[in-house]
């Protein structure tokens, strides 16, 4: 009793069980700095690659799944895993082989059973160059579905932002070019089928005719000045230099030449737990992922108007995403989501 009126366990209406301390007694954390109650958000800190912060973060939320501390709530609860680095969080559906014979009775005194996730969904990107729209992973070969998004959800879901967010991008100047183009192709696409879209009578199905398109309706001597009639030939030739470095690295992410798209996309009602994996994925790339996927979640979250069910968000290497300095699209999303819950 004295334990835990002096770490305020006593004080707490919902125990999140958190682990053993050094004399094996359990910890708990207030479920309330989590749910959005008093707090929505939790910073696991320490030293790159020998932290196991991934690790503890993954044991929180298989704590609020099986603890109980989330009562009938539990049942509709949703979590979004983004994994960047191996291929270990691929297998949250299995049991741990390496777990050793005296950790099911520590699992216990935290009220946990000891065992894998109920019930997980897989989402990787595509091989690249693949027709077939493969999902890009070794190590395990079923229940992974590859994901994409067509030039059509490109152009309507205003996704172009979303290739131009990391620290350098804040410092250039083309942020209003960015925003000239992205209401052009809302405005002038028009869809064709199969996430094609015609543009100005012609037909784009891939990035790279995409951004071949976009390079024609900036160009500052041409008719449509997409770009702004007031923007320096400097401004457009750097956002024109970060569109043609994107092509390899997104290609295969943003496509319209695979039939039924609409299989290939991020599913969040497919199962309580998400994992979409991006550890193959260059630096860009993963932040375009990363941007996408929580807009997405953030905008099915507001559409529904209500706080509950709620909705977990693991992301490691948040400082690759949201940099202290500066602001992106992704940041504004992460700071929108840890600022209202």
């Amino acid at each position: 009793v004295e334990r835990d009126d002096a770490l305020l366990f006593s004080q707490m209406r919902h125990l999140l069980p958190a682990g053993l301390s050094r004399d094996d007694e359990p910890f708990y954390l207030n479920l309330e700095f989590l749910d959005g109650t008093r707090g929505a958000h939790v910073n696991i800190s320490g030293v790159s690659g020998v932290a196991t912060k991934t690790t503890f973060a993954t044991f929180l939320l298989y704590s609020l799944f099986h603890s109980g501390v989330l009562g009938a709530e539990a049942a509709n609860t949703k979590a979004l895993i983004f994994n960047v680095k191996g291929e270990d969080l691929l297998f949250l559906d299995h049991p741990n082989t390496e777990l050793g014979p005296d950790q099911p009775a520590r699992y216990a005194r935290l009220g946990l059973p000891s065992g894998p996730f109920g019930s997980v969904a897989f989402f990787a990107p595509s091989v690249r160059d693949d027709p077939n729209a493969s999902p890009d992973v070794a190590s395990r070969q079923r229940d992974v579905t590859s994901f994409f998004w067509t030039i059509e959800d490109f152009c309507r879901q205003e996704l172009l932002p979303f290739l131009f967010a990391d620290a350098e991008d804040d410092r250039q100047q083309y942020t209003m070019v960015v925003h000239n183009v992205v209401a052009q192709l809302k405005r002038s696409a028009e869809p064709v089928g199969d996430g094609a879209v015609s543009i100005d009578g012609q037909v784009v199905r891939t990035f790279d005719d995409l951004v071949e398109l976009i390079e024609d309706k900036v160009d500052l001597d041409g008719p449509d000045q997409w770009g702004g009639r007031a923007i320096g030939a400097g401004t457009i030739n750097a956002f024109l230099r970060r569109m043609h470095g994107s092509r390899a690295h997104l290609r295969h992410l943003i496509r319209a030449d695979v039939a039924r798209p609409e299989s290939h996309r991020v599913d969040f009602d497919r199962a309580p737990v998400t994992v979409v994996d991006m550890h193959n994925l260059n630096d860009r790339a993963k932040r375009f992922v990363v941007g996408v996927v929580l807009g997405q979640a953030f905008r099915r979250k507001e559409q529904s108007g209500q706080a509950r069910p709620l909705q977990f968000v693991v992301l490691d290497e948040l400082n690759k995403y949201a940099p202290r300095e500066g602001s992106s699209p992704i940041k504004e999303i992460l700071l929108d989501v840890a600022e209202r819950g």
